[in-house]
C-alpha cells in the first residue's frame, strides 16, 4: 500500500498543472477582469523503489475572456418610457450579455445599488471601519432592494470580523484609547480614533441595543472597543489640557468627542458639555468645514436630550453656524491631520445639514436632493471614509422623502422582483435578448422614477474593443 509521501509528489504536480491553467492573464478596464481554465497533461509519480505509474488527467478548458460590466441610468418623468433603444443603446440584438435592470420610485436607490456594488480602499484603520459601517448601511435599506439582494448575514459578520480587528489595534499604553491610522501600528492617531467612534456609535444607535426593534442587526461591539473609544470622547471633553501627554486635542477632535457625548446618557457634566460646546463656536473662525458640521451635529443633540436637555447655543447663533456650513466652500485638498477630503466634507455638510433640519420644508428637501445629486454622480472612486458619509447623507434623504410605490403601476410580460416596501422593481440576471422582449412594449410607471440597468459583457480574449 502507497503511503501519503508516496503519492505526494503527484498531487503537487496535479495541482500546480491546475494552478498555472486557472492563472489570470490580465485586465481589462476598471470593471474587467480576464479569465482563463484549465488543460490536460501526462502526471507521473515514483515510489521509494523506483516503480512508477503514470495517469493522463483531462481539464475542461473554457478560452481566456473578458468580463466588462456597465452601468446607465436616468430619471423618468410621469409621462416617459423605458424602451430596448434606451436601454440597450449599443448592444446588439445577438449579444450575450447578461442584464440587470432597476426601476424605482426613489430616484436616488438606483445610484445606491450601483454605487455599494463596488469594493472601496480600505488600507487604513478609519477606512475598514468606514468599510464595515457601509455595508450595514447598505444592508439597512435593502428594504428598497429585492429580496434577494439582501445583505444583512453577511455584512452582520463582516462588521463583527472588523471590530474584533480594531479591538485589538487599541494601543493600550496609550492612556485614553487611542487607535493608530495603520493596522498593527503603535502611534496614536487622533483623526483616526474619532473617525472609528464615530462609526462605533452610528452602529450601535442605528443597528445595535439603542436601535429600533425593526433596524436591529444584532451589532455587537467587542467591550475593549467600546470602553476604549468612550474613555477617549470623554478625555477629549476636560477641562484640563495637562492630562495630555502631548498635544492637545484639536478643535475637529473636540467637534466629533461632543458629537458623540451630547446625545443619551453621558459621564460628562451637562455644565462641561455646555462650555466646550460654547468655546468652540466662540472660535469657530479656527475651525475646518467638517469640525464645523460635528459642532452643529452636536448642538441638535444636546437640545434633543430626553432628560437633560442643553443648550449651548441661541436658536439665532444656531441658524448662524449652520448658514455659514451652507455657505463655507469645500477644501481642495487632503487634510492628513483630519483625514479629510472635499468628497468627504461635501457628504458630512449634506449629513450635517439633514440632521439640523429635522422636518424640513418642501424647499429644504429638494435642496438636500439637489446638492446629494452630483456627490452621488462622482462618487465612483471615493475610498471608504467618502463613501461611508455619502451613504449616510443618501440615507438621510431617502428616508425624509415619500417614495412612489411601482407594484400596481407595472405589469410587465416578464414578472420582476420587488423590494420589501415595493418601491423598486428588478429584473437580474436576463440576458439583453431576454430584456428586449421585455421592452418590446414601451414600459412606463407613470411616476416620476429612475432606472439603471448593469450589462455584464463576457468576451473572448482579443476580442473586446
Amino acid at each position: 500500500m502507497k503511503t501519503m509521501n508516496q503519492f505526494f509528489p503527484g498531487i503537487l504536480l496535479l495541482g500546480l498543472m491546475i494552478l498555472s491553467g486557472c492563472q489570470k492573464e490580465g485586465e481589462s478596464g476598471e470593471d474587467g477582469e480576464a479569465k482563463t481554465g484549465g488543460g490536460s497533461g501526462l502526471i507521473h509519480s515514483r515510489t521509494a523503489d523506483g516503480s512508477g505509474d503514470a495517469v493522463r488527467i483531462c481539464i475542461p478548458v473554457k478560452s481566456a475572456y473578458i468580463e466588462r460590466t456597465e452601468h446607465r441610468g436616468g430619471a423618468l418623468s410621469d409621462t416617459d418610457f423605458l424602451s430596448p433603444d434606451m436601454v440597450l443603446e449599443g448592444v446588439s440584438s445577438s449579444s450575450s450579455a447578461e442584464c440587470d435592470l432597476f426601476v424605482s420610485g426613489t430616484r436616488w436607490m438606483p445610484k445606491l445599488v450601483g454605487m455599494a456594488g463596488k469594493d472601496r480602499p480600505a488600507a487604513t484603520v478609519a477606512d475598514l471601519s468606514g468599510a464595515a459601517l457601509s455595508s450595514l448601511l447598505v444592508a439597512s435599506m435593502d428594504g428598497y432592494l429585492p429580496s434577494s439582494m439582501s445583505q444583512k448575514v453577511s455584512a452582520g459578520k463582516t462588521f463583527q470580523e472588523v471590530m474584533e480587528k480594531l479591538s485589538q489595534s487599541v494601543i493600550v499604553d496609550a492612556g485614553f484609547g487611542w487607535l493608530p491610522r495603520w493596522p498593527d501600528g503603535d502611534v496614536p492617531d487622533g483623526a483616526t480614533t474619532a473617525m472609528v467612534a464615530m462609526t462605533v456609535d452610528f452602529a450601535v444607535r442605528e443597528f445595535g441595543s439603542l436601535a429600533p426593534e425593526e433596524n436591529r442587526l444584532n451589532v455587537q461591539i467587542p467591550w475593549h472597543l467600546r470602553d476604549a473609544l468612550a474613555m477617549w470622547s470623554r478625555t477629549m471633553l476636560k477641562a484640563s489640557p495637562s492630562i495630555f501627554s502631548g498635544s492637545p486635542p484639536s478643535g475637529f477632535e473636540k467637534c466629533v468627542a461632543l458629537a458623540l457625548e451630547a446625545e443619551g446618557e453621558s459621564w460628562v457634566e451637562p455644565s462641561r458639555l455646555r462650555a466646550v460646546a460654547r468655546d468652540l463656536y466662540d472660535h469657530r473662525e479656527e475651525l475646518d468645514l467638517e469640525s464645523k458640521c460635528f459642532l452643529a451635529m452636536a448642538d441638535a443633540r444636546l437640545k434633543r436630550r430626553e432628560n437633560s436637555p442643553v443648550v449651548a447655543l441661541k436658536d439665532e447663533e444656531s441658524r448662524i453656524l449652520l448658514a455659514e456650513i451652507e455657505k463655507q466652500e469645500s477644501p481642495t485638498e487632503f487634510n492628513p491631520s483630519t483625514l479629510g477630503s472635499r468628497a468627504r466634507a461635501e457628504a458630512v455638510r449634506l449629513y450635517a445639514v439633514s440632521v439640523r433640519r429635522q422636518g424640513m420644508s418642501e424647499a429644504g428637501r429638494e435642496e438636500i436632493e439637489r446638492l446629494l445629486e452630483p456627490v452621488l454622480d462622482g462618487s465612483l472612486n471615493l475610498n471608504a471614509q467618502e463613501n461611508l458619509w455619502i451613504l449616510l447623507a443618501a440615507r438621510g434623504a431617502i428616508g425624509i422623502e415619500s417614495p412612489a410605490v411601482l407594484t400596481e403601476r407595472l405589469t410587465p410580460s416578464i414578472e420582476p422582483e420587488s423590494s420589501p416596501n415595493d418601491v423598486t422593481l428588478a429584473w437580474l440576471g436576463h440576458p439583453a435578448s431576454e430584456l428586449r422582449g421585455l421592452l418590446s412594449e414601451p414600459m412606463g410607471p407613470g411616476v416620476e422614477s429612475e432606472w439603471m440597468v448593469r450589462i455584464t459583457h463576457s468576451e473572448p480574449v482579443g476580442s473586446a474593443k
